[in-house]
Formats: C-alpha cells, structure tokens, sequence
C-alpha cells in the first residue's frame, strides 16, 4: 500500500477564489473535500480570502495527520503568457504561498483542467467551446476532439452573445464549430443569465451574419454550466494525473517560483528521497491506478470505483488545527528546559519571564476555549396565514373566555394639563362715521313724524337719525314744510363723506312726498380692519390642544404599562375637567390662548391571552411541518363600540409561520466551526434566507474566530425573514 499524502488545490480567479483538498491513496485520486468560493479585490483580500478557502476545506477532519503544504494552482487564460504566469499574478502567488505556508508544484489553466474533467468523466476527448465569464472579459478557449486549439480574451459588452461571436470569429476557419458551450465564473453569479441568452440566440443564423459568414455550427449549440465544485475538482484531476503519470496526463505546467522551478513529478520524486532514475520504476501507473476509468463505460463502473466527492469519516482537523495539545505541552516542556539553567546558572529571571509566558499562554488558551459566547439567529422564509375575529374586551373579567370570545382588560388612567396659543383669524370692520346735517321737505298735506334712527338713503349709502324730528305740512303747492335734522351714516369708511347738496330718500316716503337736501358736506368718515376672535378659532384651538394632550397621555399610559401587556391605541379616550379662554367671541385681539385639564383613559390586554386566543382561531389552519411561536404573531385592533365599559374590537390577527427546527442540534454540529462552514451547514435549514453570526468577544483575530466549542455558549434563535 503506497503510502498517503494530502495535497491542496487553490482557484485563483478574478475576484473569486475557491479551494479543494484531495489525497492519492493506494493509487486512487479522491478529493476530500472543496470550499465555497470567497470574494477578493485587493492582493490582501486574496491571502485572507485563500487562508478562508483553506480553513473551510479542512474544517470537518480531525487533528490526525500534518496539514498539506503541496498546492496545484488553477488560473484563467488571461494570466498565462507563453506557458508561464504573468509576472503580476506570479507576484501574487508568491505572496499567497509565502503567508499562508503553502509549497507550489504546478499550475493548470482553467479551460484545459476543464476538458481533461470532461474527457474523464464522459470517457472520451471532448469538443467544445469553454467560456470562462470574468466582470470586464470573458475568455473563450477551443477545444477539438480533445486538441486545445487556443484561447482568445474578449473585453464585455453588453451582450454575452456578441461577445462569445466575436471571440469564435477569431478561431473561425471555415469548419464547423462544436456545438457544445460548457461555461463558468468565479461563483456562479451569472451563469443562469448567461446560459439562457446563449441558449435562445440564433446560432445559425445571426452568428453567421456577425462573423462575416465564418461561423457554422451543425445545430444550435447545447450550452452547459460547469459549476465551481466541477471546476475545483477538474484541477485536483488535473495535478493527481501527473503526480501518478497517468495517460492522458499533460494539463499540469511547471510552477517556476524565487527561482526554482517544480513540477509535481519532481516534487514526488524528492518527497520519497529518490532520484530521477530510481523514480523510474513507477512510470507504469496507469490512468486505472488513479481511480480513472480508460476505454470502458464510466457508467459501469459506477459499483465498483469510489466517488470523487466523499465523506470522509477521517478526523483531519477543525479549522485547520488551532491547537494540537500534544505540541502544546512539547512546546511548554522545551520550553522550560530552555529557560531552568541560565548561562550563569541558577533559576533567575529568564526562568521567571518563561514560566510567566507560559502561564499567560495557557490562560489565553483556556479564554479561547471556554470564555466566548455567540447569537446564532437563523432567519427564515416563514408562510403567512391571517385571520380576523370580533372579540370583547371586558376590564370587569379576570380569566380569557375563549367560547365567548371575550378578554379580560385593564383600564389604566392618568389627567394631563397643558396650554397652547394661536392666533387669531376672525377679521372685523372699525372706524369713525361720517356725520352731516339734511334739510327734510314734506311735500303732502300732513305732518311727517319721524323717530330718531329713521333711514335715509342717497344711493347704496345708508344714514339714520341723530334725533326725532317733525316735519309741517306744505303751505303751498310751491312751498313744502321743512325741517333740518343731523344724521350720521349707518357704516364706517369714507365713502359717506358726501358733499353739500346731495338728495336723499327719507324713510319709505315716496320722492315726490318727502325728501332730505344735505345743507352741508359730510365728514369725519373713516374704516380699518381688525383681528378679532372668532368661534371657529376657540373650536379649532380646543381641538389642536386636545389631541397634543391625549398623544402626551397615551406617552404616559404606555410607560406605565409592563411588557407583558398590550396598550390598544384605537380606545384611547379624553374628557376635558377644566377649561379657560383667554379671550370671547369678538375680542379685538391677535392670539388666543387656550389652558386645558384633560382626564385620559386607555385600554390593555395580556399578550398571553391575545396569544392564547390566537393559537385557538388558527390551529385548524397550521400546516404540517410548521409551529407557531408567540413571537411571530402579529395583531392589529379597530374598536367597533363601546357599551357600559366593555369594548366590541376586531382583531385582525397574521402569523409567520416558521418551519419547525431543533436549534439545540444546530448547536451542538456547528460548535467549534469556522463561521462560513457554519453558514454551509445552517442553509441547509428548509426555507433558509440568510443568518447572523455574533460570536463575543469580536477582537479574536483570523481563525481563533471560531464559534465556541461549548454548545451551551450558543444560543441560535429563529426569526422571519420580513
């Protein structure tokens, strides 16, 4: 039995990079276990983002075994240049390898891992075109019968579909082109967008016409989706045919870095402390050695060959072996023998500041393990169902009635005093009068009595009377009888200031009987317009003050109450004990003030008996697999009447019903992991939208981060995702 060994491979893309872990054991290539793909920018995102990818492939196996330092790198085309790696990217392995421990022996492009993946697991060479879809360029890459014929780099539009057009027009010769697209990204952000609009073009139509009649394809082109677990895997294949020298092996490129170059056949060669020529005799492994299937039907060998993808049940470390307690007391034993005889001799203070610094380093570590805490909250697509009920409220009760739906209530009451001013709106008309003297002409037969504030009228101008005044019967046909009078006009302003000789209407005497001749100019009239109260400015006042007063009540009901209580706002009632205006109807005033006692009423209830009475309306209506938590129930209230202090409410009543999960299991699988594996595993939870990880205290820096390794220090809480 060959002896085993651990290998890594990392997929470094543009904005993405992706792990996988996998093992050459008794001849056979098995990938252990591949992360999800992590988001990068800058050259330090990517050390993180690498180290993330490291941790969460390696989380889930024991503390058996070293960590794997030999690492095959997978890259797009677009960084290779003449079969080596740009010098910028090559900088940025470097720094990868350099701080995270790792030991590069090879790299492998994208595309050609891809096909040789395919050719794998379909058995036979494949013909297609891979597309590997970054943000600002796609790259498009040819392959015939298995031959890779080359790899062009499109910068993106806004269109795949042109886009892929114009990278094939490049290859165009004239031939047919395959009619296989197989597709991939960094994670699978796009791909179902991009899939569909390359499924609907017109290949044979369209494409022919965008490439100058160059492109053919046979039939429409099926397209594909190489997923990220396919593509990581595809690399593994990749650096696992070389290192076994199976056929068909050749995707695999020397990593050169600081100089020295390696490949992975090297790098084995060296590992087993063998030369070149004593390595020889393992140049016979075959493809059937590494677990690969060569002219058989892959399908038939589905019962007897093991899976790429497995569980394995080793135990290989949890986030990458924060601590293995065994190098931990070496490490404190060496330690001590370091430091116990100084240079002089003696037990002097280089003992002390090494026995100190192991008692901090065993404290920090029983922090580590023992003092953090986390508030798992895993939200949830809940199902929502609703129901309304008219229901009594009844503060006279003391015990829920569910057949006669009625609840008891609370009445709670306090008095608010408050003042408020405004102004006032009300618009009168003042001023002075003009005042003038008339000479009254009696033209009948009889004396003409007339009263004091008797009318006169010289057009739409309107005079009274100062004093009664009677006036004699005419002596002559040409002599009527005359009396003078003094009037002043009915209405202020000036436009009564009429001029000597003006003829007047006298009472309601005809003209020809009796009329009044002015003997004199009239004046002194004069008008101004003024504020003053109105009734609507007391009403609206009273009513603004009212409803401030009752707003600060209902403040001073809701901090009254406890929080297993529930304040219905719709019930809020005031009645005002005191009340005083500044100011009557008619004041010639510009503010009004308004002072106001307000007695304020309100009305609670049990959120338990609201809660118990919603669970009674809407068991019937629960479906099978969900629970109802009192936290999700949700209540609106409209008061309906209100009768010798019993209040008739509806209760419109919604829940969010959540699928019903055992958070104490949850607990106990997702102690001591990494918090994205964490994610991994929890979005597995049926109708899983997202969730939140607060592990206390925050400051642990990069893998110490781990959720605590006693599951009582978990708390994982269920919520609805709104």
């Amino acid at each position: 039995m060959q002896k085993q060994e651990h290998y890594w491979s990392l997929v470094i893309e543009h904005g993405w990079v992706q792990s996988a872990l996998w093992t050459i054991e008794d001849g056979s290539a098995k990938v252990e276990s591949i992360s999800t793909p992590t988001h990068w920018e800058a050259e330090e995102d990517l050390i993180n983002a690498a180290d993330t990818c490291l941790s969460m492939a390696v989380q889930g196996f024991g503390a058996v075994g070293e960590e794997p330092e030999k690492t095959v790198f997978g890259v797009p085309p677009s960084w290779v240049q003449d079969g080596q790696i740009k010098e910028e990217h090559l900088n940025k392995i470097k720094k990868v390898c350099s701080k995270l421990s790792l030991k590069p022996s090879g790299f492998v492009v994208l595309p050609e891992a891809i096909a040789h993946y395919m050719k794998i697991e379909e058995g036979t060479p494949t013909s297609s075109v891979i597309i590997g879809l970054g943000e600002e360029t796609i790259d498009v890459s040819l392959f015939k019968l298995g031959n890779f014929i080359g790899t062009v780099n499109v910068a993106r539009s806004v269109s795949i579909f042109d886009d892929v057009v114009e990278g094939l027009a490049r290859f165009a010769d004239g031939g047919p082109l395959p009619s296989r697209f197989l597709i991939y990204d960094g994670k699978e952000g796009d791909l179902d967008g991009a899939r569909q609009a390359l499924v609907t073009a017109d290949w044979t139509g369209l494409a022919g016409k965008e490439s100058g009649g160059k492109l053919k394809f046979l039939h429409t082109p099926k397209v594909e989706v190489v997923d990220p677990k396919q593509k990581a895997a595809a690399v593994c294949l990749a650096g696992a045919s070389e290192i076994a020298m199976a056929s068909g092996a050749g995707s695999i490129n020397t990593l050169n870095i600081a100089g020295d170059k390696q490949s992975l056949r090297q790098d084995q060669t060296e590992k087993d402390g063998k030369s070149g020529d004593e390595f020889q005799g393992q140049d016979n492994l075959s493809a059937e050695d590494v677990g690969f299937a060569v002219g058989k039907d892959v399908g038939s060998q589905a019962n007897t060959n093991e899976p790429l993808f497995q569980n394995s049940s080793r135990d290989y470390g949890r986030s990458r072996k924060f601590f293995d307690l065994s190098k931990l007391s070496n490490f404190m034993s060496g330690l001590i023998l370091s430091v116990k005889k100084p240079e002089f001799g003696g037990r002097g203070p280089l003992f002390l500041g090494g026995a100190a610094f192991i008692i901090l380093l065993i404290a920090f570590f029983a922090f580590w393990w023992f003092v953090p805490k986390a508030t798992v909250t895993i939200y949830l697509a809940p199902q929502q169902i609703e129901e309304s009920v008219v229901v009594s409220i009844n503060p006279k009760m003391s015990t829920l009635d569910l057949g006669a739906k009625i609840i008891p209530g609370k009445i709670v009451k306090t008095t608010v005093s408050g003042e408020k001013t405004a102004s006032a709106t009300g618009v009168e008309t003042t001023g002075e009068k003009a005042k003038g003297t008339v000479e009254i002409r009696n033209a009948t037969n009889s004396v003409v009595n007339l009263n004091a504030g008797a009318l006169l009228t010289a057009g739409d101008l309107k005079f009274v009377l100062d004093d009664s005044v009677s006036v004699p019967a005419k002596s002559s046909t040409t002599e009527p009888g005359t009396a003078t009078a003094n009037v002043t006009a009915s209405d202020f302003g000036s436009d009564s200031n009429l001029a000597k000789g003006e003829t007047f209407l006298v009472s309601n005497y005809p003209k020809t009987d009796v009329d009044a001749l002015g003997t004199s100019d009239f004046s002194g009239g004069s008008s101004r317009e003024v504020s003053v109260v109105s009734s609507e400015d007391r009403q609206n006042l009273e009513s603004d003050l009212t409803d401030e007063l009752l707003e600060e009540g209902k403040k001073e009901i809701v901090s009254k109450i406890q929080d297993s209580d529930i304040f219905i706002s719709e019930a809020l009632t005031g009645t005002s004990s005191a009340k005083n205006f500044s100011n009557k109807v008619g004041d010639e005033v510009s503010t009004l003030k308004l002072s106001l006692n307000l007695d304020v009423e309100g009305l609670t209830v049990s959120k338990e008996n609201l809660n118990n009475f919603a669970k009674e309306i809407l068991k019937d209506k629960l479906p099978e697999g969900f629970v109802l938590r009192d936290s999700q129930i949700e209540t609106g209230f409209e008061l309906e009447d209100s009768e010798n202090g019993v209040w008739k409410v509806r209760i419109d009543y919604r829940a969010n019903l959540l699928p019903e999960i055992d958070t104490s299991s949850i607990a106990k699988k997702i102690a001591g992991k990494y918090p994205p594996l964490a994610e991994s595993f929890i979005s597995t939870v049926p109708g899983f939208k997202r969730v939140e990880i607060k592990i206390d205290p925050s400051f642990l820096p990069g893998r110490l981060a781990v959720l605590p390794r006693i599951v009582s220090r978990i708390s994982v809480e269920v919520a609805a995702e709104k």
